[in-house]
């Protein structure tokens, strides 16, 4: 009876930790890239915001606990004028991937504000989750679409750390360069002149009496 209980125990206990790793690896996004993720920036980039919306969310059906899914469909949904389902998405975010609530709530508060808001917001939470290249992407596309927003621009070049020399839709975004002055030092070397002896004539003095008389008189 008793060696029943322990082997029953045992396997109760086998059970739930392959239970509790099967449920860690799932809460995890897969090292390999998720392909609907792929599509669904390709589409972003493309302005096909539909096609991007629908690959986001199969992205999101595979891997729910992988904020890049979200962050992508959020803002898929800003540029199709449906902020509030941008603010839903990242809210569902925020409970789904508790490891980034954080960021996730700031990228929907900003949304929350306005698109423009929503655009830096969504960026920002790409670049702290180590996504770089995706944000920098993110903003470089939407200042192509709104080269009006300023905040656009400075929110990129306080990102990649310089101004962007890229003409945006007419719109170039000048680099200030700092301005170098280059002094140069000119050594001038003087040659010494030769002394030329003087040809000024000594003044003739009255000669003596016998002193020749063409012939001029010197002291």
């Amino acid at each position: 009876m008793r060696r029943h209980f322990i082997k029953k125990l045992l396997s109760l206990t086998l059970t739930a930790a392959l239970l509790l790793a099967l449920t860690a690896c799932s809460a995890q996004p897969s090292a390999i890239p998720n392909p609907h993720l792929v599509l669904g920036e390709k589409y972003l980039n493309d302005l096909d915001y539909e096609q991007a919306l629908l690959q986001f969310d199969q992205a999101i059906a595979i891997e729910p606990k992988n904020p890049r899914g979200y962050l992508g469909r959020a803002d898929a949904l800003l540029h199709l004028d449906r902020s509030a389902d941008a603010v839903e998405a990242l809210s569902t975010a925020a409970k789904q991937c508790r490891s980034q609530r954080t960021e996730l709530n700031i990228a929907k508060a900003e949304v929350e504000k306005s698109a423009v808001d929503g655009y830096i917001g969504i960026s920002s939470a790409y670049e702290q989750m180590g996504w770089r290249e995706i944000s920098i992407t993110l903003l470089r596309r939407v200042c192509e679409e709104l080269p009006e927003e300023s905040r656009l621009r400075e929110a990129l070049e306080g990102l990649v750390g310089v101004s962007e020399p890229t003409e945006l839709s007419g719109n170039p975004i000048t680099t200030e360069q700092p301005i170098t002055t280059t002094t140069t030092t000119t050594t001038t070397t003087t040659t010494a002149q030769k002394i030329q002896p003087s040809t000024t004539t000594k003044p003739i003095l009255t000669p003596p009496d016998w002193w020749p008389p063409d012939v001029p008189y010197y002291e």
